[in-house]
């Protein structure tokens, strides 16, 4: 469910990241295995997230699943590696929603900013981001899950 449909400004922000190919059944454990690699890579740095760990989808899924890049917050941009990003994420306008509940319900709240994308005479330009404010590893009950869900957008 969809909460707080708003138009909002957001700034570069440099991020350490891990983007793959990645089939819809595989995406929970791609997740967990990018994090085990970026939280751990950012501590060896000496750097701490500075907000809440993200996503950002490059295209809509298709046959082989989702380009998906997995992203965390970060107050530099660091030395990446061989599997490891590290680069500033363009800022821009972004037509915003909060989604409460589960994961496995996102398509409604997405569907919701769409419909708002024609109202406000925007387009999409650019990856979705999906923030998760709360999330797995935080809260048991996936009823409680607070993300926020970005679509980058201009006037069309």
């Amino acid at each position: 469910m969809a909460e707080g449909i708003q138009i909002k400004e957001l700034p570069p922000q440099p991020v350490l990241t891990i983007r793959e190919k990645v089939p819809a059944e595989q995406l929970g454990d791609f997740f967990g295995i990018s994090f085990s690699k970026l939280f751990p890579y950012m501590a060896a740095m000496g750097e701490a997230p500075i907000g809440p760990p993200f996503a950002l989808y490059h295209s809509e899924p298709g046959p082989d699943g989702f380009d998906v890049e997995v992203c965390v917050p970060t107050p530099v941009v660091v030395n990446p590696t061989d599997d490891i990003a590290s680069y500033e994420l363009a800022g821009g306008r972004f037509l915003s929603a909060f989604h409460m509940g589960a994961y496995e319900d996102f398509g409604t709240t997405y569907d919701q900013l769409k419909a708002r994308l024609s109202e406000h005479g925007y387009r999409i330009v650019g990856p979705a981001r999906e923030v998760y404010v709360v999330g797995v590893g935080q809260v048991d009950d996936p009823s409680e899950y607070i993300t926020e869900i970005l679509l980058p957008v201009e006037s069309a």
